[in-house]
């Protein structure tokens, strides 16, 4: 039993985990904390009341011997703890991260999240009924169980069950299929107990799900939502409680399969056709290779190494019979493309003003420039594409030019042929079109004696080399500014020549890092001050 792992303490006793499974419960020592991994070496030294092994000699050899035996003795001490340290670690991971959830769909809709120990670790409360209702009811408790019957009670308390016939649709998801499995039977036994307990007539619809099909569906509800829809009709299309088939994501291998991950198992028709058009180009027909429980994985010949492309899956048969086609856009390199994000984790393709974009990937490495091969591509998520230009490469930002998007509309956005340490490669990424935060100025001053107009913005700025600025008058006249100095974080310093004294002139920064015009205002008197409404 060389470790183990504290699982509870209470009223002075401690559970423990051994390695080889067992639980054992023991009186519980100072220190000791739930999470933490104890190791034997590091227990002995540990206990109060231990005698020393090693006395104090007199002679000077006898000396040496013990102040060896003591070096070894703290040495072996260190080392334990250092075990001891890294053992809490990985027990806080163990019993902090969820791998296993239960999401209950009344009108409330409520996300009970649980580790791997079977503990309750979170409630969420999905939308605002059931935020509402998670702050009626106890933060966590000992297992999914006692949470389910918690949240089903506080429901029928605040009227959600008045109708007869209600339905509560139970989605639970494990890592295991037998994990899943079980949580399915104690799911539904808790329910239906709660209802009998209460005299509720009520439907009970319980669905299982792997825990990344959980996690994959749950993004695809957000990309819905943060498309505009809202969260009631989102779950009808995601078909929460129903069997619901969709293309969830691509996968490409090194080998040049190209997987295709679905929400569900399917069985095949024999009529399913799976097409790859790369952007701009002839649709190609993709290969079957194997099709496995809720994965196809085909090939397609021909297909070009970074190549921007669209999948398009037709023939399919869901549950009720009906003819089903899919499509998802992926990049042509090895690696994982998810078709639905989480819309907080997508990444931004920014709006700058009418036309105007700009994007950092994730991937990319820093600096760099163009060389006039690049190309850029955009791609709705139905595979259409849309007019892309690039219109500059500043600070890790790719500035776009593009028509006949809207804010918070999802796309696929890639820059190919961008030359890296490896060679050319494909900048890639599925994105949310949201607005850009600009700077803004937040002050100006005026040095008369200098002509020089101090521009104080509100945050810190990557400051660029092309950077420019005019000020305008009255009557239209446009003055350039001199750069004066290094920008400094969040300050410019401008010299103007010809400035009238008294005036008042509209201040417009232009360039990296802005891609447009960033306006102020000023007036040319010695220390006038103009701040931001």
């Amino acid at each position: 039993m060389k470790r183990i792992l504290v699982m509870e303490i209470e009223g002075g006793r401690a559970v423990l985990l051994a390695e080889d499974g067992g639980f054992y419960t023991v009186d519980a020592q100072p220190g000791w904390e739930v999470g933490m991994e104890l190791d034997a070496s590091c227990l002995e030294l540990a206990l109060p009341g231990r005698e020393e092994a090693v006395k104090t000699e007199q002679t000077a050899v006898q000396g040496r011997v013990v102040a060896l035996q003591r070096v070894k003795k703290w040495v072996i001490a260190a080392a334990a703890c250092i075990v001891l340290l890294f053992g809490v670690q990985q027990g806080y991971r163990l019993l902090t991260t969820a791998d296993a959830s239960v999401e209950i769909a009344i009108n409330p809709v409520v996300r009970i999240e649980l580790n791997r120990l079977g503990r309750v670790i979170g409630l969420v409360g999905v939308n605002e009924d059931g935020k509402d209702l998670v702050q009626k009811v106890a933060s966590s408790s000992a297992d999914a169980e006692q949470a389910l019957r918690l949240i089903l009670s506080q429901a029928i308390a605040d009227g959600y069950f008045s109708e007869e016939g209600k339905e509560v649709l139970i989605a639970v998801a494990g890592a295991t299929a037998q994990r899943t499995q079980q949580l399915e039977k104690d799911m539904t036994d808790t329910a239906n107990q709660v209802f009998t307990e209460q005299g509720i007539d009520s439907n009970i619809s319980v669905r299982r799900q792997s825990f990344d099909t959980a996690q994959q569906m749950r993004a695809y509800i957000d990309s819905l939502v943060a498309q505009g829809m809202s969260l009631e009709d989102a779950y009808e299309q995601a078909g929460l409680g129903e069997d619901f088939l969709d293309l969830m994501g691509v996968r490409v291998h090194g080998d040049g399969a190209i997987e295709l991950r679905f929400t569900q198992d399917f069985s095949l028709t024999g009529r399913e056709t799976v097409a790859i058009t790369p952007a701009g180009g002839e649709s190609i027909t993709a290969q079957l290779v194997e099709v496995k429980d809720d994965r196809f994985s085909v090939t397609a010949p021909g297909l070009a190494a970074g190549a921007v492309c669209t999948v398009t899956v037709s023939g399919m048969r869901d549950e009720q019979g009906a003819e089903r086609s899919f499509t998802a856009n992926f990049c042509n390199q090895k690696g994982r493309y998810a078709r639905y994000e989480e819309a907080e984790d997508c990444q931004r393709l920014e709006y700058l003003s009418e036309g105007q974009f700009r994007i950092r990937f994730e991937q990319a490495q820093e600096g760099g420039s163009l060389t006039g091969q690049e190309q850029a591509v955009l791609l709705t998520r139905e595979g259409g594409q849309l007019s892309c230009e690039i219109a500059g490469y500043e600070g890790g930002f790719w500035y776009l030019s593009a028509t006949g998007l809207s804010r918070n509309e999802l796309v696929t956005v890639a820059i190919a042929n961008v030359q890296g340490k490896k060679g050319a490669q494909t900048l890639y990424g599925d994105c949310l079109v949201s607005q850009a935060q600009l700077p803004v100025i937040e002050r100006t001053e005026f040095d008369a004696e200098e002509n020089l107009v101090e521009v104080a913005f509100q945050e810190d700025l990557e400051w660029q080399a092309s950077l420019s600025a005019v000020a305008v008058a009255a009557d239209g006249t446009r003055i350039s500014a001199e750069i004066v100095g290094q920008p400094d974080g969040d300050a410019l310093q401008l010299r103007f020549d010809g400035l009238q004294a008294g005036e008042r002139y509209q201040l417009e920064v232009m360039g990296s890092p802005f891609a447009l015009t960033v306006s102020g205002s000023f007036i040319a008197s010695d220390g006038a001050e103009w701040e931001r409404d």
